[in-house]
């Protein structure tokens, strides 16, 4: 799992982005600015609205919602073409902006106050909180307010508002990762749910819930928590990977329960995501893993033996996958590709090797290839002596390449190790032949 915490250098900049701003620019406005004036007082209004850029924004619809008055209903100011706004007899006041269309967010604005001889009097700067939006600015009687409102995609306000929340959350945070590394899921657990009653929007609160869950065997709400935390952090690398593992996870249980089509729809959904995870961040051995097990799940053999071949590169060490790479490429006839996976394998399970490599030799055998087979069967005796098997083939091949006294050797060893296996019968015969 890789998470990242802002230091406290970090999280103390992050804090007061948008609270000192907003705070500030309230104070000064209410210190500086003269009071709106008599009921039915008026003054100008104008403004020009562009993007991140500064290129102009036409053609939206803004909302002043009185501060001064809340019950009375929001004033709408259409915006030309050009990005401009105009009223001449506005009437005085303290206003909240808002944008009619929810698609954009107002992130800041430049407040200009002049005199009635058109003299700058105050210019002021601030920039929106994401979920609070702007402070009110105040339009005084018989004077003009200028404003220059930059605008932002919701994307950038959500990620706004996450960047907030994780700074305000840092700390929690740091305490539930280490109640996470000391194996203390269900403090985790606890920590993660408290944490996100007051941060709904701290998405590695998610995360840190999900993974906690999913070792706990709270399967579908570690489901229903990482497709939050993917949803509100999908450039935090391990994500993606932990709610197909999840998936995956149970997905098996499904099948197990006797499901088989909602087993194989959790696994296409795992396979989608472990995808995505190693095309954005690379290939991470557990999750190459639990994909090809996924493809496997669903029966996507065209996709699965390349994401074997993908995992068997990346881990060459792990010797479930090559041994069913090498049976897969035994079976396509493909028998000294099977060897080279065999041959570089791991020792650490003989026995499984010994029978992997087996099969290599029995599929030389029957296609001709008897020198081949004699060869890797004899690879298969140095790694298993046991294996019967084996003690036949090479007594059938050197049989068959007329060397009798290769043949009788094999031939004994499997009698002096199986007198009672019910092919020893015929392998006295064979004896008897050879001796004769």
């Amino acid at each position: 799992m890789q998470t990242r915490f802002q230091s406290e250098s970090a999280h103390s900049q992050s804090s007061s982005f948008a609270g000192s701003v907003a705070v500030s620019f309230v104070t000064l406005l209410a210190m500086t600015l003269p009071a709106a004036g008599a009921i039915g007082a008026t003054g100008r209004l104008s403004g020009m609205v562009v993007d991140q850029e500064g290129a102009p924004v036409g053609e939206i619809t803004l909302l002043f919602a009185s501060s001064d008055h809340p019950e009375t209903p929001a004033r709408n100011l259409k915006v030309s073409k050009s990005g401009s706004f105009a009223h001449a007899f506005f009437p005085a006041g303290s206003y909240t902006i808002s944008l009619k269309d929810s698609s954009q967010f107002i992130k800041s604005m430049t407040y200009v106050v002049k005199d009635e001889n058109g003299i700058e009097v105050l210019r002021l700067q601030g920039d929106a909180h994401p979920e609070k939006g702007l402070p009110p600015f105040r339009l005084p009687g018989g004077q003009r307010v200028e404003l220059r409102l930059a605008l932002a995609s919701a994307a950038y306000q959500a990620e706004l508002t996450h960047t907030i929340a994780m700074a305000e959350a840092s700390g929690p945070l740091k305490k539930i990762k280490d109640l996470y590394d000391a194996g203390d899921m269900p403090g985790v657990i606890k920590a993660a749910t408290d944490l996100l009653k007051d941060h709904p929007d701290v998405g590695l609160g998610y995360y840190l819930l999900g993974l906690a869950q999913s070792r706990t065997n709270l399967e579908t709400e570690a489901i229903e928590s990482l497709r939050k935390a993917l949803s509100m952090v999908p450039d935090q690398e391990g994500v993606g990977g932990a709610l197909g593992t999840v998936l995956l996870q149970h997905s098996k249980s499904r099948a197990a329960a006797g499901d088989e089509a909602g087993s194989k729809l959790l696994a296409a959904e795992a396979v989608a995501h472990f995808k995505d995870e190693i095309d954005r961040f690379g290939p991470s051995v557990a999750f190459l893993a639990n994909q090809a097990a996924a493809l496997e799940a669903i029966g996507k053999t065209d996709a699965f033996v390349p994401a074997l071949e993908a995992l068997v590169q990346a881990d060459p060490g792990n010797l479930p996958a090559t041994l069913k790479l090498a049976t897969i490429r035994t079976q396509e006839g493909r028998f000294d590709d099977a060897l080279a996976l065999l041959d570089k394998a791991p020792r650490t399970a003989p026995k499984e090797l010994a029978t992997a490599t087996y099969n290599v030799a029995a599929g030389l055998l029957n296609t001709g290839e008897t020198d081949k087979a004699i060869a890797t069967a004899e690879k298969v005796v140095a790694l298993d002596p046991s294996l019967l098997a084996a003690y036949r083939l090479l007594g059938f091949a050197y049989t068959s390449k007329g060397d009798k006294a290769a043949a009788i050797k094999n031939v004994k060893k499997f009698l002096e190790l199986a007198p009672n296996d019910p092919d020893a019968d015929a392998e006295r015969k064979l004896l008897d032949h050879l001796r004769s």
